[in-house]
């Protein structure tokens, strides 16, 4: 008979995937003999192959086909850290006897049998916190799980590559408007600021949608054209590249919770307003540090990923002095 499996569902994007491996790394830690699956899109399928303790990978779109490598009496137990309704009906179509999800979506009326009541949006936890909320009922050992020791359970085992010749330093200056953005003449003058120190040769990356707004901030600060990386790498190669480098700085985005997971040097640059701050979305790791300028937008929705008020006050010399500190 087939062992049964907890299966766990993180299916939006790249950020959110690399902060739910830190709950499932606690979770492993806490239960190193529980066989673990993972659901997420089919894209971030090289996030999950390097983490050891997930035994199965279904991607999201063989999932939503009713194609997943679990026989039905492995279907004991799905928790969904993020959902869909049609996600979540599928978990039923497919026979998984207990379905986790959180009691303040409507979809987990209709299709989960263990709904656990809880509010992301008015805690002060982190968000690989509030994963294991929904883990707890059943796997109370999870809990507490303070900040500090989750910094250091890493999802991903060390692979840096010694025999890399030159230092790099990584500025990821865009966010998919994910979150607010820092102002362009502020990555200008980072990347001035870096380039007199001698820490790394400094590096652009982003989309490949990204690469004329990154080409413009590259000359403008004075650095040659290659230095533009949007767009050379699939995510494969883009984590690689990370793991050789010494530096990335960046705003609450995937590319800042991959270093921080690769344990690089990692500089984040948050707005102080819940629920986009720091304290909800910051990177974890051993080398990695959240940055903040004071509050100065009147209302959440001032803080627009073009242009906010907080971001303009969290200066480039505060990261400077930053790195220079640790």
């Amino acid at each position: 008979m087939e062992s049964p499996i907890v299966v766990v569902a993180r299916t939006d994007n790249i950020g959110d995937v690399v902060v739910s491996l830190w709950s499932l790394a606690w979770l492993h830690k806490k239960y190193p003999d529980l066989s673990l699956g993972f659901i997420t899109r089919q894209e971030w399928q090289p996030l999950v192959a390097r983490c050891d303790f997930i035994n199965s990978w279904c991607a999201l779109e063989d999932f939503l086909k009713g194609e997943v490598p679990w026989k039905e009496a492995q279907r004991q137990h799905i928790v969904f850290f993020f959902s869909r309704p049609v996600e979540v009906r599928m978990g039923r179509r497919l026979g998984f006897r207990r379905r986790t999800g959180t009691a303040g979506r409507w979809w987990h009326w209709l299709w989960s049998n263990d709904r656990v009541f809880f509010s992301r949006k008015r805690s002060q936890l982190h968000e690989a916190q509030l994963n294991l909320l929904l883990l707890y009922r059943h796997f109370p050992a999870v809990w507490p799980c303070p900040l500090e020791e989750l910094r250091n359970c890493l999802p991903w085992r060390g692979r840096k590559n010694s025999s890399v010749k030159e230092k790099k330093i990584i500025v990821h200056p865009f966010t998919n408007r994910s979150a607010p953005l820092w102002p362009k003449n502020y990555w200008v003058t980072l990347i001035r600021l870096l380039s007199q120190q001698s820490w790394g040769i400094v590096y652009m990356t982003g989309l490949a949608c990204n690469w004329n707004e990154a080409d413009g901030l590259i000359r403008e600060a004075g650095l040659p054209p290659e230095r533009n990386l949007c767009g050379k790498f699939d995510l494969e190669g883009f984590i690689r590249f990370v793991e050789e480098s010494e530096i990335l700085v960046a705003p609450s985005t995937g590319p800042l919770h991959i270093a921080a997971a690769l344990g690089v040097r990692s500089i984040g640059l948050y707005v102080p307003r819940p629920p986009m701050h720091p304290g909800r979305w910051g990177p974890l790791g051993p080398r990695a540090m959240a940055l903040t300028g004071r509050r100065h937008c009147l209302t959440p929705h001032q803080c627009r990923p073009d242009r906010c008020g907080c971001m303009e006050a969290l200066r480039p010399e505060k990261v400077l002095e930053a790195l220079r500190g640790g």
